[in-house]
């Protein structure tokens, strides 16, 4: 693997922004990068990566599905805030927020909505997940064997 110039408006210039908003969510209330609290920060990326025009989409029909399952196993109120943020129904026209999420994690830190902690962990492990799964498939990697399949 190789390092070279960076390309504009590549693929992977999404996958990363995504990936920087999910590090900015990490800092939560913390100021950051640019004297940014950690949320503010994790929307600014979020915006960059879903604002992207290119021929591919990030996973984010497959995340939304993912934590809509985690939503029907965390409870009633997991569900309730799903739909509320998400939509009741998986649609072709409904994708995954995450600055929807982004704003649950920060609720649940402040002390509001705490009986969505667990959940709200899950789904943004479950997020990271989709999203590296992604992301290393389109490098090439296999992941269900963990090998490469691209040699070049």
């Amino acid at each position: 693997m190789g390092y070279g110039p960076v390309i504009s408006n590549s693929p992977a210039e999404a996958e990363a922004s995504y990936a920087h908003s999910l590090v900015h969510r990490l800092e939560g209330p913390h100021v950051g990068e640019f004297g940014m609290v950690g949320w503010s920060n994790a929307n600014f990326w979020s915006r960059a990566a879903s604002s992207r025009d290119r021929g591919y989409e990030l996973p984010l029909n497959d995340i939304r599905r993912e934590v809509h399952t985690l939503a029907k196993l965390h409870g009633e109120d997991a569900l309730a805030w799903f739909d509320d943020h998400m939509g009741s129904t998986c649609t072709d026209g409904a994708i995954w927020e995450p600055r929807a999420l982004h704003q649950l994690c920060a609720e649940v830190v402040a002390g509001r909505n705490a009986h969505l902690k667990q959940f709200a962990q899950s789904a943004a492990e479950k997020e990271v997940q989709v999203l590296a799964t992604h992301c290393l498939e389109r490098a090439g990697f296999d992941v269900q064997s963990s090998v490469c399949v691209n040699e070049s």
